[in-house]
């Protein structure tokens, strides 16, 4: 192997070195953004259900006050 070829396959090591850490910081990336939305969804849901409890409780009494 010349050195010519080594520094060519060294540069294409390089390269998909750099390409395949971009990626993975990426995955990274769009990974705690799924879960942040996930969590958003969640609470979201949480609270709905929650006031949906109270509400309910609510006409129970007044149903109860009948």
């Amino acid at each position: 192997m010349t050195d010519e070829e080594i520094a060519v396959a060294e540069e294409k090591f390089e390269e998909s070195k750099t390409l395949a850490e971009t990626a993975m910081y990426n995955l990274l990336s769009n990974d705690v953004e799924q879960i942040s939305q996930v969590k958003a969804f969640v609470e979201a849901c949480l609270k709905f259900h929650e006031q949906s409890t109270e509400i309910l409780q609510q006409l129970s009494r007044d149903l109860d006050d009948k």
